[in-house]
């Protein structure tokens, strides 16, 4: 399902809140959104891991729940490239992953209510003051997107071992309307159970 615009230059605000996120739109780039519309288009549960990194979460997952399709967005281009190389190697026909900000993605090309499950696993907490806002991938106008794309009762993720970090995500959680926070929680009988990052 191709949606209204998703071939075009993002909106003026979305380009300048993302930074260089220009590759989505080269003639590459916007092959590999419409494989990921057409992949949305199917049947069975999707998941999105936002800045997957080495990918042994991401990789993890797909071979745990073959019936879940797992998307991965990074925006380091290296890392997209070796985890694509592992995904092809071990024929894992339900994982995709894609170069690009993963906010210009869900705007553009992730129909609403789409997404099962989200993971943004330790984000860079980006120490510095000036590189804080607008590089810091957890805030209140990624949950205003995630509130579109993820299904009701659908779950948010987030995994961080920087304390300031999980408070301040906790309350952008709490005060948005969409979220429920529920704190820790027993994920013992989800796919994802005993999945580690690199981190």
């Amino acid at each position: 399902m191709a949606l209204p615009g998703a071939d075009t230059s993002p909106p003026a605000r979305i380009r300048g809140a993302m930074g260089g996120s220009d590759d989505l739109f080269s003639e590459r780039g916007r092959r590999r959104r419409e494989r990921l519309r057409g992949l949305l288009d199917g049947p069975g549960p999707v998941a999105l891991e936002i800045g997957f990194g080495h990918g042994h979460f991401l990789v993890g997952l797909a071979e745990a729940a073959p019936a879940l399709t797992v998307v991965g967005v990074e925006y380091q281009g290296t890392w997209v490239a070796r985890v694509a190389k592992r995904i092809a190697q071990r024929g894992l026909d339900n994982a995709y992953v894609l170069k690009g900000d993963a906010r210009v993605l869900l705007t553009l090309d992730v129909p609403a209510g789409r997404l099962d499950h989200v993971f943004i696993l330790f984000p860079d907490p980006w120490w510095k003051a000036r590189h804080h806002r607008r590089r810091r991938m957890f805030t209140p106008e990624l949950l205003d997107v995630l509130a579109r794309s993820l299904r009701p009762g659908g779950t948010l993720l987030l995994r961080t071992d920087v304390p300031a970090y999980l408070a301040s995500s906790a309350r952008f959680v709490a005060a948005h309307p969409a979220f429920d926070p529920v704190g820790a929680r027993d994920d013992s009988a989800e796919p994802w159970a005993g999945l580690t990052t690199r981190r």
